[in-house]
């Protein structure tokens, strides 16, 4: 068989904790493996780390169709900064948040657009209101995929601020 490694979850602290016991399986899946294809370079490593031999795993990262992302207008926000993302707590979005407040500190007219769902949108919102950047950053919920080209090329950076 072949191992497709896609996450990087399996070292953050809260998961490490939750599949300790199950360490010596996912060594025995691992090192079983006739190939493994890792889409970055760490999950490569965690591999080797579980004691599967490099020559066995191959490190081919998600590809992207780079016609659909092309610059499709020139009509840029000059501050916004985009993300897309699962709301999970692994995506380190409340990190963006706080650094948010730097920014907008010192740049008032940045704005933050967050779009995507999931378990930690009330938090997110909370801190949004708790550090006071109702104005700055906004949560737009889940993009259909089609339209998530056209939300990038709106904003002049992408932050994947993921833990993972």
């Amino acid at each position: 068989y072949v191992l497709n490694l896609q996450s990087g979850t399996m070292e953050t602290e809260d998961y490490v904790k939750i599949i300790k016991f199950f360490q010596p399986f996912y060594k025995r899946i691992y090192t079983g493996a006739e190939k493994i294809h890792a889409i970055s370079i760490s999950l490569k490593e965690r591999a080797e780390r579980l004691g599967v031999i490099t020559e066995k795993i191959y490190v081919i990262p998600n590809g992207i169709d780079l016609e659909k992302f092309r610059s499709i207008n020139n009509q840029k926000h000059s501050k916004m900064i985009i993300t897309v993302a699962n709301l999970k707590k692994v995506k380190g979005l409340d990190h963006l948040i706080k650094a948010a407040s730097l920014v907008t500190a010192k740049y008032p007219d940045t704005e933050f657009i967050i779009a995507g769902e999931g378990e930690e949108r009330k938090s997110l919102e909370n801190l949004i209101k708790k550090i006071k950047l109702e104005e700055h950053v906004k949560l737009v919920g889940a993009i259909d995929h089609n339209k998530i080209p056209k939300l990038l090329n709106l904003g002049n950076i992408f932050v994947c601020p993921s833990l993972a």
